[in-house]
């Protein structure tokens, strides 16, 4: 696959490594494919991202009212003031609980050479992607204990879903003339871990000292009609050459094989359009797509939006709300 590179010219990724979405919210600061947030190394893996694993999957009907509903209006809490009184179909979009089955249970595993000996903290659930994973905390690392040693979260098969640590390993980037050349010895390293050959885009976002951004924070991942897909994986690397944090997604089944070949976001623009309607009634003016990317909610792919939805208010002028929707594929 040819490679398009997408360098990123922007300080700060927002959106940390989070699980239950797959590409930029907005402009210059996307987390394109789920990059890691440099500014906040401890939130690839801590109480703020998104995890879970259980003996059985959460209940996520208590988050999710379809009723028959094709495109769902999702409570990403990033709604800004409206007149509006939204009626949610999706309320929360992480369900974490805590495996008391777990609680204390320690296991060691193994990285890149490297064993880790973990303690598990909690379980979470990703509603917009069903991911489950189980969040465990390092307590010991090449037999050294720190406070702060990092996280690692386990899919139900007991594989790495993601890592952070200070660092997991170090590459010699000193020769490095720039974040091609750091992403060029990152895929080298992590070869035998990540199949960086299957991915047709990468996005490199580098460091900017004025913006007190210290890291190269790399992403891979495919895409279809401009529909991210999930099955990605993203990299940070500091500018020392450590590698703080992984996070592979390509090791889930999103069941992406279920897939349209020919899959096309402009199929789906009459549902949408009817969707925001229904919404907003007669307030409806116009609206617009801004990223997208392929989801999974119980078993049932769609794709998810993210919109600006431009609207009249009381005083007839135009304003907009930016909105998250599901619309289920094939329905």
């Amino acid at each position: 696959m040819k490679k398009t590179n997408t360098i990123i010219a922007s300080s700060i990724l927002v959106a940390a490594m989070a699980f239950s979405s797959c590409v930029p919210a907005k402009t210059e600061a996307d987390d394109v494919t789920e990059s890691i947030n440099p500014t906040e190394v401890t939130a690839l893996a801590s109480p703020e991202t998104n995890n879970t694993e259980s003996a059985d999957l959460p209940d996520s009907t208590e988050c999710i009212e379809t009723s028959g509903e094709k495109v769902l209006l999702i409570d990403n809490g990033t709604l800004g003031e409206s007149e509006f009184d939204y009626s949610y179909d999706i309320t929360k979009t992480i369900i974490e609980t805590v495996d008391e089955s777990k609680v204390g249970t320690e296991k060691t595993i193994e990285f890149m050479g490297k064993q880790y000996k973990l303690l598990y903290e909690r379980t979470r659930y990703g509603v917009l992607l069903s991911i489950k994973v189980d969040d465990y905390k390092i307590v010991e690392a090449e037999g050294e204990y720190a406070d702060e040693i990092g996280y690692i979260d386990l899919l139900p098969d007991g594989t790495i879903y993601s890592i952070i640590a200070n660092p997991i390993f170090s590459i010699d980037i000193q020769s490095c003339k720039s974040g091609e050349d750091v992403r060029a010895l990152v895929e080298e390293s992590l070869k035998d871990e990540i199949d960086f050959s299957k991915y047709e885009h990468y996005s490199i976002v580098e460091p900017d000292e004025e913006a007190a951004f210290y890291f190269y924070s790399i992403s891979w991942n495919n895409s279809i009609d401009n529909i991210t897909l999930c099955d990605s994986a993203a990299v940070m690397v500091d500018t020392e050459g450590g590698i703080r944090g992984i996070r592979m997604k390509d090791r889930v089944d999103f069941g992406y094989d279920t897939l349209p070949d020919d899959l096309s976001l402009d199929d789906y623009l009459p549902q949408i359009e009817s969707k925001l309607k229904k919404i907003y009634g007669d307030a409806f003016v116009d609206y617009e797509v801004k990223s997208s990317f392929v989801g999974n909610i119980d078993g049932n792919l769609c794709i998810i939006c993210d919109v600006d939805a431009d609207y009249n208010d009381k005083q007839n002028e135009k304003t907009y709300d930016q909105i998250e929707l599901a619309v289920f594929i094939n329905q």
